[in-house]
């Protein structure tokens, strides 16, 4: 009986609704009232319409108080209005015309018919697609489209093989709330704005590249879902469209988008979207990223390309350049005869249930070595397969060289080791993972250092990754000895050569430690030798094996190791009593950041040259005063001679708000930036000076602080920060010696975002030298040094200025997580721009030679290996592909979320500065 007056009761409300929308039959002239009807309820709850977007695309009906689902069904659909901005009515009648009789209400046709066979609404909602992804959704009988402006977007569910919505909302985080759906967004502002839709889409690339879909107005992605892949355009400047036709016919006979055939099939099945892309080289070199779900091109743009990892097997040309020749190898033999020295190297190997393949390639590489003074030392950790006590006993019966003990039980790596280690006779250990191998001249390169250098305690070298299949990757170029680099990552790795007396005095391996032991080992070691006896050999000496489970494959495969290694830095830097706090990068295993607090509240002077240059001196002064956390610090202007009133009036507009904590002081002479900052460190009344230029904005907080906590220490010269151009790439990260010349700053215009080389734009790291814009050193330390050389009053004065703190016993060091921004230098390019300016470069230039000359050659803290030709740590490999990598890598970085548009654009000034060589 309830049930029945309930039903009563809803088709009365029918009834009534039914008589409320007759004057609108009258009004439209329907002619079939009750199919109007049965449209109006059926659209009203489909929930497909919606009425502010409709008014708004049709501003004929504004002001006229009409039910506007009453037109819609009535006239719109038939006049081809559309009813949301999903549905696109002349685009669904041209792709479902054969279904659609003439008197068929569009969106009616969809939701009774055309969603279940299929029908697209609009080229970027793809019903077949929804509803094949989502099982849910198509059992449950909800309209494909009308789930996904309801539910869909908000739960991250794709509308379309081509747009990705979790990562369209990763890049526009506001649209989380609701509100505005990710996929209009995209239409109405996204494309426009140059937000991918996905990691494979360039919307900006695409339209620079083909002006007449730009002057079209026709949305990119739309373009190249319905004509542009078929036509052979290119999604973004590493997939080449026409290529990929050519070389797979079968995706041409198709019709299928090249794109969505690459995601869907063509990297599975190691197919190249490019001439400098091999699919399946890229997936055979990086298990991770397959492990991991990633698409492997998609990897790359995203991420690979700023990681140092290689598209193609660029890095062979460089094997093959450095292969050992007969000569070589003859040589080698004649200098090992001659040497006068002839250590004995102690190779430790702790094995557990190692693979046989890869043991026996271990211990073959050590029986292969040139240099024939050594013992391996292997603990066998109570391996349960049988085959390695098998191929244990093998070597060991071949060669007597090769001595095994086997554990009773299993103790994990750091016992093993310890195992290992008492087996040792020789003066030095090598670590020897029990899958990976030495080069063949690794122990001779080792000897012949200690030759020249008999008191090294301490060698490593460069090392390289080597798959299951044997090839060679992601070399790793490392530079010489940089204790806050290593406090950082455990860069120095393999090959590590340690004097077996001090591994003893300190105990060893210690149990706790396991994943990081190694790392434990020598943050102990190195507290007991000096930098001096501590050695880098420049060379690939070691090929660790890339296999599942192993720390080369995937970096969060031993999670325990990096907490190891976290505890390990802690326990250092508590014994060494500098107050250093470690943490963890986030979401970067093996990257942990140091930071020192402030020692005595020091007062913190901020020297700023200038020169009617008041925009941006008006934002620097802004954010220096409005967001530094640090209070106790002054800013002393020093005015090179500026004129203009606006100027002056900033100077006292200033000077009212913040009273003793700001000076100008006049220096009216010829520009000199040596000269001007030493004036006002003459000036300042603080422990501590910071150099800065005028057109630096302030981003962190907290950079005052971080950098004084550094500056502070006993062993710190120069300390900076990382400065960004104002579309957030990389202006500064430090500067690289030798590299275009005297100088040039590493990682320049890569993302902010960006990792960098090796994790390099994540960690604290040691350069030899850092930019004048942004330099902080104790007042002792720049008075100690003699300030910046006067005689270089424009170029190279920071280099110089580091390089004697350097030659003094002090290191300089960057801080990644401090990030200013750097406006004008970008804008006004190389500094000499006329002929005087190019004598005076040049006489710079040939003083920095005269005095540095062997420090410009080889710097430091970087690596002979890599090009001195860019700042971007690639290979010297001169070639066509390497050109277009370049090429590419420059363009692949316009993001809008890597770089927001977040600031307009500032007036240039006429002061030249330092740090723009």
């Amino acid at each position: 009986m309830r049930q029945t007056l309930s039903g009563l009761s809803k088709r009365l409300g029918l009834l009534r609704r039914a008589l409320a929308l007759a004057p609108w039959i009258r009004t439209f002239q329907v002619r079939q009232p009750f199919r109007f009807l049965r449209n109006y309820f059926l659209i009203e709850r489909s929930l497909l319409f919606d009425p502010v977007y409709y008014l708004e695309k049709n501003p004929d009906l504004q002001g006229k108080g009409f039910d506007l689902l009453a037109h819609y069904v009535a006239l719109g659909g038939a006049e081809n209005r559309d009813p949301n901005p999903l549905f696109d009515t002349l685009y669904y009648r041209k792709h479902c015309g054969r279904e659609l009789a003439s008197e068929d209400h569009p969106l009616v046709h969809y939701i009774e018919k055309g969603a279940a066979a299929g029908c697209k609404p609009h080229p970027l909602f793809d019903t077949a697609y929804y509803n094949a992804a989502y099982p849910d959704v198509a059992g449950s009988g909800i309209n494909p489209l009308a789930h996904f402006l309801r539910h869909g977007a908000q739960d991250g569910r794709n509308p379309h093989r081509l747009f990705d919505t979790a990562y369209y909302l990763l890049r526009v985080p506001e649209l989380k709330n609701g509100g505005v759906n990710p996929l209009v967004h995209f239409l109405n502002e996204g494309a426009a704005m140059g937000i991918k839709p996905n990691p494979l889409f360039y919307p900006l690339f695409y339209l620079e590249k083909y002006d007449d879909i730009a002057a079209s107005g026709t949305n990119p992605l739309v373009h190249f879902v319905e004509n542009g892949g078929r036509e052979g355009r290119d999604p973004n400047p590493m997939f080449n469209a026409l290529y990929y036709l050519e070389r797979n016919p079968d995706v041409a006979a198709s019709g299928q988008n090249v794109l969505v055939h690459y995601l869907d099939a063509g990297a599975r099945e190691g197919r190249d979207p490019h001439p400098y892309f091999h699919t399946t080289y890229y997936s055979d070199m990086n298990y991770d990223i397959i492990d991991a779900g990633y698409n492997p091109l998609a990897h790359y743009v995203e991420y690979g390309i700023n990681e140092g990892r290689l598209p193609y097997n660029q890095y062979d040309a460089w094997i093959q350049s450095k292969r050992l020749s007969a000569q070589d190898l003859e040589d080698i033999r004649v200098h090992i005869d001659q040497m006068a020295y002839r250590p004995v190297f102690s190779v430790i190997v702790p094995v557990y249930n190692t693979d046989e393949r890869w043991l026996r390639r271990c211990l073959d590489s050590v029986i292969e070595q040139l240099y024939p003074d050594w013992e391996l030392c292997i603990a066998d950790d109570a391996s349960t397969s049988p085959r390695v006590r098998a191929v244990l006993a093998e070597y060991e019966a071949r060669d007597s060289r090769i001595r095994v003990v086997y554990r009773n039980e299993n103790g994990h790596i750091s016992a093993a080791s310890n195992t290992a280690l008492a087996l040792a006779r020789g003066e030095f250990i090598a670590l020897l993972d029990h899958d990976d191998e030495l080069s063949v001249d690794a122990l001779y390169e080792n000897a012949a250092l200690l030759n020249a250098h008999p008191d090294a305690d301490m060698i490593y070298s460069d090392e390289d990754k080597i798959s299951e299949a044997g090839v060679r990757h992601m070399p790793f170029f490392k530079p010489d000895w940089s204790p806050d680099t290593f406090l950082s990552q455990m860069y120095s790795g393999h090959l590590g050569v340690y004097r077996t007396e001090i591994v003893r005095k300190i105990g060893g391996f210690r149990v706790g430690f396991e994943g990081s032991q190694d790392y434990d080992l020598v943050l102990r070691f190195t507290e007991q030798t000096e930098p001096a006896r501590i050695h880098h050999i420049p060379k690939i000496l070691y090929h660790w094996r890339t296999i599942k489970g192993s720390t080369a494959r995937a970096a969060d495969s031993k999670n325990y190791a990096y907490t190891a290694a976290g505890n390990a830095i802690q326990e250092a830097l508590n014994r060494r009593g500098e107050g250093g706090r470690v943490e963890f990068v986030p979401d970067r295993h093996g990257q942990y950041h140091v930071r020192y607090p402030v020692r005595d509240n020091p007062r913190i002077s901020i020297i700023i040259p200038t020169r009617d240059n008041a925009a941006s001196l008006e934002t620097c002064l802004a954010s220096i005063f409005k967001r530094t956390a640090y209070s106790f610090f002054e800013v002393i202007i020093v005015d090179n001679g500026s004129v203009r009133m606006e100027t002056k009036s900033l100077f006292e507009r200033w000077k009212a708000l913040e009273g003793d904590r700001l000076q100008a002081i006049p220096a009216d002479i010829p520009f000199n930036f040596s000269r001007l900052n030493n004036l006002g460190a003459r000036h300042s009344r603080g422990e501590i000076l910071v150099l800065l230029n005028d057109d630096i904005e302030v981003i962190s907080p907290d950079w005052l602080e971080e950098m004084a906590g550094q500056a502070q220490r006993d062993s710190i010269g120069a300390v900076s920060a990382v400065l960004m151009y104002p579309d957030n790439t990389i202006q500064h990260a430090g500067l690289i010696l030798g590299v275009g010349g005297v100088a040039n700053h590493s990682h320049k215009f890569v993302p902010a975002g960006s990792p960098g080389y090796f994790g390099r734009l994540l960690i604290p790291a040691n350069y030899a030298a850092v930019t004048g814009a942004c330099l902080m050193v104790s007042r002792t330390r720049y008075l100690d040094a003699g300030g910046l050389d006067e005689e270089l009053a424009v170029a190279y004065n920071d280099v110089d200025f580091c390089l004697r703190l350097l030659r003094k016993g002090y290191r300089n060091i960057v801080l990644p997580h401090i990030r200013l921004y750097h406006y004008e230098s970008r804008s006004r390019g190389l500094d000499a721009v006329d002929d005087h300016d190019k004598d005076r470069l040049k006489r710079d230039m040939d003083i920095m030679e005269d005095r540095w000359g062997k420090l410009i050659e080889n710097d430091p803290c970087y690596n002979p290996n890599l090009t001195r030709a860019r700042e971007d740590f690639s290979l010297p490999v001169v070639d066509h592909a390497l050109n277009i990598r370049l090429k590419l890598q420059r363009e692949l970085l316009l993001d809008p979320f890597m770089n927001p548009d977040r600031f307009k654009s500032k007036d240039e000034g006429n002061i030249r500065t330092a740090g723009d060589h």
